[in-house]
C-alpha cells in the first residue's frame, strides 16, 4: 500500500470524514469505493446505451415519426 498526501480544503475534509463515518469506514475506505463506482461508470458502460437494443423495429419507428414531424412542422422562422 501507498500513502499519498492530498491537499484539500477544511471543508471538504469535513464532508468526507462525515461520509466516512456514515459508511463506517476509514476516509481511505470511502475513497476507494468512490473510486470503484467512478470505474463502473467508465465510458461505454453507460446504463441508457442501447437499452433498446432488442427492440430494433421499435426504433425505426420512432426514428421515422420523428423524420415525418420534422418535415411535416416548421420549427424555425426563417423569414422577417
Amino acid at each position: 500500500m501507498r500513502r499519498i498526501q492530498l491537499e484539500l480544503n477544511e471543508e471538504t475534509i469535513e464532508r468526507a470524514q462525515r461520509a466516512a463515518d456514515e459508511a463506517h469506514c476509514s476516509v481511505g475506505e470511502l475513497f476507494t469505493r468512490l473510486l470503484e463506482q467512478v470505474t463502473i461508470r467508465a465510458p461505454g458502460t453507460d446504463p441508457l446505451l442501447g437499452m433498446m437494443a432488442d427492440e430494433p423495429e421499435l426504433i425505426d419507428r420512432v426514428l421515422e415519426s420523428a423524420m415525418k414531424a420534422r418535415a411535416d412542422r416548421i420549427l424555425r422562422h426563417t423569414g422577417g
